[in-house]
């Protein structure tokens, strides 16, 4: 376990990678002794990273688990690395990116990870704000994400890039929270300011998204009469998947008051009570006032 406190990276092709995946059984004398990917982060706090080449943050294929280690740091129990405990419960350790700040990268987050939260972290004129494809309901059944945090987009120093503050959450049989998330600049093309991964097919699709103060208030996706982005996307490739997003206070402002339960379905799904279609900035989404769940 190791603390990262207050760093900054810029310009490398992967400004901060953990490559616990790449070597899943340890290197040299600590090969067979450890689980890289399954190690907790320590403090993980107030960093940046900026124009980097392809990745920010970049912490790919890490599960963090209550893992039984000696005072060297070696495994003791190979079986604490494992997916479940000996009761059969899961076996996920809570970790937290704090105050993490990126711009001007490609991209920022990872294909997959689990059981690690972005907290109060800020995107700022990166290409993907977050880039993630697959992910797992938290092990303590609570926490949140993404939580506290801001993705925006803009012109600086004449430069920008992108087509806005763009997010791409996992796919999955999960729950996927955003909380307290803001949203700031203007969407251009068909661009969704938090769409599904691409792994968003099949049975990987069925993620269930909870938005809980989530505001898009000054998110700019139309000009008079003239579309140039959405909301939410159902799949970033366009597919068509069976993702829900679900508010519960008033997150989806444009069709829920405060007291209302409202979830948004595809439009390439039918046969729903009691639900309207939404237009083009909410991608032609069915909106029904009431919980909807796979």
């Amino acid at each position: 376990t190791n603390d990262f406190i207050g760093n900054r990276v810029v310009g490398y092709r992967y400004c901060f990678t953990a490559p616990g995946e790449d070597h899943a059984d340890g290197q040299g004398l600590a090969k067979g002794r450890v689980c890289p990917r399954h190690l907790p982060f320590g403090k993980f706090q107030r960093n940046v990273n900026h124009d980097c080449e392809n990745y920010g943050l970049h912490l790919n294929g890490q599960y963090p688990r209550q893992v039984v280690r000696d005072d060297d740091g070696y495994v003791e129990d190979p079986s604490s690395c494992a997916e479940v405990d000996w009761r059969g419960e899961d076996n996920g350790k809570l970790c937290v990116v704090e105050d993490q700040f990126e711009f001007n990268n490609l991209y920022v987050g990872q294909m997959s990870l689990g059981d690690v939260q972005y907290l109060r972290y800020t995107s700022l004129n990166n290409l993907y704000g977050m880039h993630w494809q697959r992910s797992k309901n938290f092990a303590d059944k609570t926490s949140s994400h993404i939580k506290d945090s801001t993705f925006a987009a803009g012109t600086v120093d004449d430069f920008s890039l992108g087509l806005g503050p763009v997010a791409i959450g996992p796919s999955g049989p999960m729950t996927f929270i955003l909380e307290n998330v803001s949203w700031y600049g203007t969407l251009e093309g068909d661009a969704a300011a938090i769409s599904v991964g691409h792994d968003a097919q099949g049975s990987c699709s069925t993620a269930q998204y909870v938005m809980e103060a989530v505001d898009f208030s000054n998110l700019t996706v139309k000009t008079g009469d003239r579309v140039h982005g959405k909301y939410i996307g159902f799949g970033s490739d366009g597919e068509a998947v069976g993702v829900t997003f679900s508010s519960f206070d008033g997150s989806i402002g444009e069709v829920a008051s405060e007291d209302t339960s409202v979830t948004l379905i595809s439009g390439h799904l039918d046969g729903f009570e009691d639900c309207t279609v939404l237009g083009p900035v909410w991608d032609n989404a069915h909106v029904c006032k009431y919980a909807v769940r796979r």
